[in-house]
């Protein structure tokens, strides 16, 4: 399935959270015991969603938190049952994702994500943390993504596609200060996944603890390949 950008995370989640891809046998290593740390607080953006995820004819509704450090995101997801989704962290380079309700995580490259691409092929290193902060015009590779462009004021809208590929995504950005911050998404697959959220709270400056940037995965967990 093909991903580009800030969303190649989202859907690499969602598609976990709808049991598709492949999975493989649990982790044989035991897992490691917590290891106590001092409290320490991170300085944070915080960023809550409201998302919804229809794939082949099924909706599904759930909250997305993510909180972005300088050099790593935490991620949350949480059902409006108050069942938790999904805990992750998300850097530059690469995307650790846990499902608790299925006991399965995936782990994966940027690149590799990139690369599993049925029509990119290679796609090279993309910075996905950057596109929160920065639209798809200033971050992705011209030659590789077809990036359409409607500014107005203190909004930018932006179509990400590529040449041959049945996918598209469309995201909405508003000013903050020097930089953009990402209001609005909606993934299309092209065929039976259509993904939209929209940003219900933000805040610039906040502070959380700093263990919500780990996450363990138990011994029994399942890795699974989007």
């Amino acid at each position: 399935m093909s991903r580009a950008g800030f969303v190649v995370a989202l859907m690499a989640i969602l598609l976990g959270m709808s049991g598709c891809g492949q999975r493989l046998r649990p982790k044989l290593a035991e897992e490691q015991p917590a290891v106590a740390e001092p409290c320490a607080e991170v300085k944070v953006s915080a960023y809550l969603f409201d998302a919804k995820l229809r794939m082949e004819g099924k909706p599904r509704s759930f909250r997305l938190e993510i909180f972005l450090a300088d050099s790593v995101a935490a991620l949350a997801g949480r059902a409006y049952l108050g069942r938790g989704a999904l805990r992750g962290r998300l850097t530059a380079d690469s995307l650790l994702v846990y499902f608790p309700s299925r006991d399965e995580y995936v782990e994966e490259s940027t690149t590799a994500l990139l690369s599993a691409s049925e029509c990119l092929g290679s796609g090279g290193e993309v910075n996905l943390l950057k596109l929160f902060t920065s639209t798809p015009d200033e971050v992705l590779d011209s030659r590789r993504f077809l990036i359409a462009v409607d500014a107005s004021g203190s909004r930018k809208r932006c179509q990400v596609s590529a040449e041959d590929c049945p996918w598209k995504i469309d995201l909405l950005y508003d000013r903050d200060d020097d930089s953009w911050r990402l209001r609005e998404f909606a993934v299309d697959n092209g065929r039976d996944m259509r993904l939209t959220a929209k940003r219900r709270t933000f805040k610039k400056h906040t502070s959380i603890d700093r263990s919500r940037f780990h996450v363990p995965i138990p011994a029994t967990a399942a890795l699974i390949r989007p």
